[in-house]
């Protein structure tokens, strides 16, 4: 994908736009769209974007969008000079259908507590703090689903969604053998139905000692029904292990999509995969993007001025506390999202943004051995926000 430096460039306004098949021209960046898209779309014919945004973003000024035919359900003001040219039949942009906001967060929490020997890190006040902005996401934001990792301490689990005044909660904390549970913890505005934990099947180094998969639900929304699943692959440099742990996730995504067909899909989680690396464009995109369906939310969103986009990064002192030995930047957590597999609900993202949540005004700050900081976690979270739309 073409790095843009533009800021948002796009914002809806009512109407729809409807273009006829046109004689396609050359210009400095050709970038194409079709419905279904591709899990990490860099415009050409054959990894398209199913984001008119995005693509017109990737586009640039001066180029050109290839759109296939069909309905995009989206609203747009485009700043620049833009061909947009439809291929293959009829295009249509815009939506004047009703729309439902969907809003999601993913976290890894790093609280370890009294459940795993290591370094505590003012645990308990960690904990306290998640609570209080899970608080503000539920009762300000209106946070619909906060998928979190790493909360390996029971208490810990019980303590946040107490906090955060959340009213469902599904927790991962089978173990099936391991020293500990998937530390996996689903928060809900609304209730969470057939509620699942899968152990993945292959793991290798510490993580022996952890029942780490994945936990899945559906929930409800203005008569939706959507898909969340959250997941933890294996840390440090297993690829083979992780590939083979991110063929059971999207196994699971697709028995879901076939059994659940009207149901889009949000996939959340610390893959431990550096993003834009060869494992990310190989393993992980063929396991998610190809098995389990998937977009990229950071790949399909439109412009921004985050250019790494990280979650594990080099200045967060408390990640610096750890790993002392890097100061990368890397992209290791992800949102990703389907829309419905009969293609009667389409899933648009309209907000992406890295979180980094710190230690509330007034409290005290987080020390960890010899490191004193605002960090609550050695990652950041992600949110992302979706428009879901029924067909025309």
């Amino acid at each position: 994908m073409k790095t843009c430096k533009y800021k948002r460039f796009l914002s809806a306004v009512g109407g729809m736009m409807v273009l006829g098949a046109t004689v396609p021209a050359s210009a400095q960046y050709v970038i194409y769209t079709n419905k279904t898209g591709w899990f990490n779309p860099d415009g050409t014919s054959s990894r398209r974007f199913s984001v008119i945004e995005a693509a017109a973003c990737a586009a640039g000024d001066g180029g050109v969008v290839r759109m296939s035919a069909g309905t995009y359900r989206e609203a747009m003001r485009i700043d620049w000079g833009l061909r947009m040219e439809a291929q293959n039949g009829r295009v249509t942009i815009g939506s004047t259908l009703p729309r439902t906001k969907l809003r999601v967060i993913t976290y890894n929490t790093h609280l370890w507590g009294d459940a795993l020997s290591g370094e505590n890190c003012d645990d308990d006040d960690r904990a306290g703090y998640f609570g209080t902005l899970a608080y503000h996401e539920n009762a300000i934001e209106q946070t619909d689903i906060l998928g979190l990792q790493e909360i390996w301490d029971d208490d810990y689990a019980y303590q946040i969604q107490s906090d955060s005044n959340y009213s469902y909660r599904f927790f991962g904390k089978e173990y099936n053998g391991a020293t500990q549970h998937s530390g996996l913890l689903l928060l809900s505005r609304h209730e969470l139905y057939n509620t699942d934990q899968t152990s993945f099947d292959d793991k290798a180094g510490w993580d022996w000692f952890a029942n780490k998969g994945f936990i899945q639900a559906t929930i409800y929304k203005d008569g939706y029904g959507i898909g969340v699943f959250n997941t933890h692959t294996q840390a440090d440099d297993y690829e083979e292990i992780r590939r083979k742990q991110m063929e059971q996730l999207a196994g699971a995504i697709r028995d879901y999509r076939g059994a659940n067909p009207t149901h889009p899909v949000i996939v959340m989680g610390d893959f431990n995969v550096i993003g834009e690396t060869s494992e990310y464009s190989g393993n992980m995109s063929n396991a998610m993007g190809g098995i389990g369906a998937q977009r990229d939310g950071m790949m399909n969103f439109y412009c921004t001025d985050d250019l790494y986009a990280c979650t594990s990064c080099g200045d967060n002192e408390f990640r610096q506390h750890f790993d002392s030995d890097t100061d990368e930047f890397w992209r290791l957590d992800y949102i990703l999202y389907s829309p419905s597999k009969d293609g009667r609900v389409d899933i648009v993202p309209t907000r992406y943004e890295v979180l980094k949540w710190q230690v509330p005004e007034g409290e005290p700050d987080v020390e960890c051995g010899d490191t004193v900081t605002r960090e609550i976690s050695d990652h950041y979270g992600i949110l992302m926000e979706f428009d879901l739309h029924p067909a025309p």
